[in-house]
């Protein structure tokens, strides 16, 4: 009953050549067409085709002209939420949103902010877990336990 989501990396492999980026991509576009013809179970997100033909303009690479951006890595991920993840998922992912974004904050000095950041962030984390017992927040819990000290 488990169902699969396939995709091919937006990451344009330059080391060869443009050529031959393209051609490995087509061949693996090709070998999920196949896939899904014999998998129903099978879907195939277009994260490459996104990248090529919605987000094809060079500002939305990095400086190496070859990876996403975060504005093409925001922008595609909304694109997969939206074309794979269920409501309840979403609704987690909505909650957890401020916890993943508060451990990406950078604490420069440790003292009574920190502390208070770092309680406030425990607090939304002790939330989720009541309401997920079956997840694990136990690295959240670590990283803001470490900027109460």
């Amino acid at each position: 009953d488990a169902r699969c989501i396939a995709t091919v990396s937006p990451v344009r492999h330059l080391r060869d050549n443009p050529h031959e980026n393209m051609v490995s991509k087509s061949i693996l576009v090709c070998a999920v067409h196949e896939l899904e013809k014999k998998f129903p179970q099978l879907y195939y997100f277009p994260a490459y085709e996104i990248m090529m033909d919605e987000l094809r303009d060079y500002r939305f690479y990095e400086a190496d002209m070859a990876h996403p951006n975060e504005i093409a890595v925001d922008y595609l991920w909304e694109k997969f939420v939206e074309a794979c993840v269920d409501e309840e998922s979403k609704s987690f992912i909505k909650e957890y949103e401020p916890v993943r974004r508060a451990m990406g904050h950078m604490v420069m000095k440790r003292g009574a902010a920190a502390r208070k950041f770092a309680n406030e962030q425990l607090k939304r984390v002790h939330e989720l877990e009541k309401k997920y017992p079956d997840m694990s927040f136990d690295k959240e819990k670590e990283y803001f336990t470490s900027l109460c000290s």
